[in-house]
């Protein structure tokens, strides 16, 4: 039986759609802390990564196997991240852009959700 795909995440106390979000694929680097005009920042930094030459026709189920994907150079830092994967990791995330934090591009991202709601919150 195959798993229904989720569609929607929780993000900043709100049930949305994940089309309506940014999508990031990356490597989880490092937990980090910068200061900045808004005060100090905790997060992680992510290094992106996109799909190999070659593996785009690859079951659902084994799309994020880390041999699939390589690192593209490029960092970005995961606002107020609460780290629940290991450091090192491959994870699909989702979230909106915000200013930039040290030259560095930052997210606010979402978290999924533990069942899809069978309907719309009143």
């Amino acid at each position: 039986m195959e798993a229904r795909r989720q569609t929607k995440i929780l993000f900043e106390g709100r049930i949305v759609d994940k089309s309506s979000l940014t999508r990031l694929t990356g490597f989880l680097q490092a937990r980090a802390l910068f200061e900045g005009e808004e005060g100090i920042l905790h997060g992680v930094v992510l290094e992106l990564a996109r799909r190999r030459e070659g593996q785009h026709q690859i079951p659902e189920y084994m799309r994020m196997r880390p041999g699939l994907w390589e690192r593209t150079g490029e960092e970005v830092f995961l606002r107020d991240y609460q780290l629940e994967t290991p450091l090192g990791e491959l994870v699909h995330l989702y979230g909106v852009e915000k200013d930039p934090v040290k030259k560095m591009r930052s997210f606010v991202v979402g978290t999924e959700l533990a069942s899809e709601p069978s309907q719309p919150p009143q």
